[in-house]
């Protein structure tokens, strides 16, 4: 299952053995008969070039380096701690 590979997580970094490489996004798309295709978007951190990957090339080429950070996001702008002197 795509969303519970820690490589395909949008953030983390994985390595082909040569590259470093930023996953920046996964894109769902229409596929053929029905069945929905499914490309992650990576970049090259050190060209910084974009490419795009199936998630079964991720799968079987690559390793992970870093996972994506763990979000934690406010449900509101009202739920974010605000600092006094910032809000003034």
């Amino acid at each position: 299952m795509v969303e519970r590979d820690p490589r395909i997580q949008a953030g983390a970094y994985i390595t082909d053995g040569v590259d470093l490489y930023e996953v920046t996004g996964v894109q769902r798309g229409p596929g053929v008969m029905g069945i929905s295709t499914v490309r992650i978007t990576v970049e090259n951190c050190r060209n910084l070039r974009c490419l795009e990957f199936l998630p079964d090339k991720i799968r079987s080429s690559f390793e992970l380096v870093k996972a994506a950070p763990a979000c934690i996001c406010p449900d509101a702008v009202e739920d974010i701690a605000w600092e006094a002197d910032l809000a003034a």
